[in-house]
């Protein structure tokens, strides 16, 4: 990455026109305000977004935070709604449901961690109440309900975050007009072509198709899968992430109406996967499925109408994140399995880690950590995805979900046998997924440890059955006083107008 000398302004060149430039460009003008100009070219031809919607998680509401983004008006605007997590149904086995929220499951007891205690309790009762029940946030989602946390970390509703569900179409152009309001340029004319330095170690101009140069102190390739810097201008190489299962094309559509606005729905069907992510005036659904052995009419059979739509192949796999003072973000860098809606937060991550390693030195090695961070981030959020599929395939003997095993990583694999064992999460560095999503996806799907902690074994079967008792309560009783999320956002004037016609 690229140094800089005191006082002198600098460009930075994003080449993009879609969500992960313009969601780059915007953090970029408030975080690097002095110094640097930020420049926004669209690529030579038309982006094709992968994703009509998005679920983003946590991440996206610190990065939101972090900006000032008036929530009301970038819900109003990408008609959007506040997101606790996801639901998954028939995951595991017919009618079994359970929810991967953002927070805290329980609270630890006597400093014994909160779900081992609970695996005490299941083996004494030999069943007992779901582990999300426990989740201020996943019993808010089911509910329908969403409040902003409590900021007093005494308070119960301090320990839930949130995300949101977004257009991705809107939400683009939010980051655009928000961008550009806080100082971004956008160039008059596409990208046409890079001016390379000297052993093509990264680039020092690009020439637009005008055939204006635009000097690049540090160049951004946000181009998703063209790539035109990266790989069109320094010749990085696409590694493919081994296939999670069967699933390689999605389709989406819009549906009418969502059993919860707080929570993404994901559902496993006999011939694919799907995915509801719930709008202000109805959802957008994407469906994964295998093109060789399920035809679009068989879909529709099981889902209803797909007239006209057009399927879409999955890829799956990563580039080098940075080459000399050209770094990629988002799909040019990483491209992962859509379901659960991973690819915001390895965004994210990259604009973060980006910011934080600049002003580089000369001796490149800001470049080898960004290398370092990012293709940790991007095999932790491949695991995290690959997980859903091999519960789907291990516990649900799902066809789509076929070969999960195969693809587990090491590291995956490690997690996986000693959750098993002892009910340990091992963490590695560069974790996108916290602890307890990790936990409330596997209990929740039915994989149940071995062993728990043994020093749960000092609390007597009354005292715990009081305490989760007393929790399971207090957590009904907020979740009763907060308001359904409709309502919260009318009384917030965050609701769109009505569509024009509807």
């Amino acid at each position: 990455m690229p140094n800089q000398s005191h006082g002198e302004t600098r460009n930075i060149v994003i080449i993009g026109d879609g969500f992960d430039a313009w969601l780059s460009a915007a953090y970029l003008t408030r975080k690097l305000r002095a110094g640097y100009d930020i420049v926004v070219c669209a690529p030579p031809r038309e982006e094709m977004q992968d994703h009509c919607a998005v679920f983003a998680g946590p991440a996206t509401s610190s990065l939101h935070a972090e900006l000032a983004v008036d929530e009301r008006d970038l819900l109003r605007y990408c008609r959007g709604t506040f997101s606790l997590g996801a639901h998954f149904l028939d995951w595991t086995k017919p009618g079994k449901d359970y929810v991967v929220a953002f927070g805290a499951y329980g609270a630890p007891i006597e400093t014994i961690a909160f779900h081992q205690c609970w695996r005490k309790r299941q083996r004494i009762v030999k069943g007992g109440d779901r582990f999300d029940s426990y989740s201020l946030s996943a019993t808010a989602a089911r509910a329908g309900k969403f409040a902003h946390p409590s900021r007093d970390p005494a308070d119960i509703r301090s320990t839930y975050r949130y995300g949101y569900h977004v257009d991705v179409e809107l939400y683009t152009d939010y980051m655009r007009r928000y961008a550009m309001h806080y100082g971004a340029k956008k160039a008059g004319a596409r990208y046409a072509n890079a001016l390379l330095k000297e052993r093509r170690e990264g680039i020092d101009a690009v020439r637009l198709a005008d055939g204006e140069i635009i000097p690049a102190f540090l160049a951004l390739d946000c181009a998703s899968a063209a790539a035109p810097l990266i790989e069109g201008a320094l010749g990085a190489t696409w590694t493919s992430f081994p296939s999670p299962g069967a699933v390689d094309s999605v389709i989406t559509f819009a549906a009418s109406s969502v059993a919860s606005p707080s929570m993404t729905r994901i559902v496993a069907a006999k011939t694919c996967w799907r995915m509801d992510i719930p709008f202000q005036d109805g959802a957008r659904c994407m469906i994964g499925y295998d093109s060789r052995a399920v035809s679009l009419d068989a879909l529709a059979r099981e889902h209803g109408p797909l007239e006209n739509l057009e399927a879409k192949r999955i890829v799956r796999g990563r580039r080098a994140p940075a080459i000399g003072n050209v770094a990629a973000l988002g799909e040019s860098a990483c491209r992962l399995d859509p379901l659960f809606c991973p690819a915001p937060a390895t965004l994210i991550a990259g604009l973060k880690t980006l910011v934080e390693l600049l002003p580089a030195s000369q001796s490149g090695a800001e470049t080898d950590e960004y290398n370092r961070i990012m293709s940790d981030v991007f095999e932790r959020c491949n695991d995290f995805v690959t997980l859903q599929y091999w519960l789907a395939e291990q516990l649900g003997q799902h066809a789509w979900a076929a070969g999960a095993e195969k693809a587990l990583s090491p590291h995956l694999r490690r997690k996986i046998e000693q959750f098993r064992s002892r009910g340990q999460i091992v963490q590695f560095d560069e974790e996108i997924y916290d602890q307890e999503m990790w936990i409330a996806s596997l209990l929740g799907a039915g994989v149940n440890p071995e062993r728990y902690d043994p020093f749960a074994d000092g609390l007597s079967e009354t005292m715990l059955d009081a305490r989760l008792a007393a929790l399971r309560e207090k957590i009904a009783e907020t979740v009763r006083a907060m308001p359904d999320q409709m309502i919260y956002l009318r009384q917030a004037r965050a609701t769109a107008p009505e569509r024009s016609g509807s």
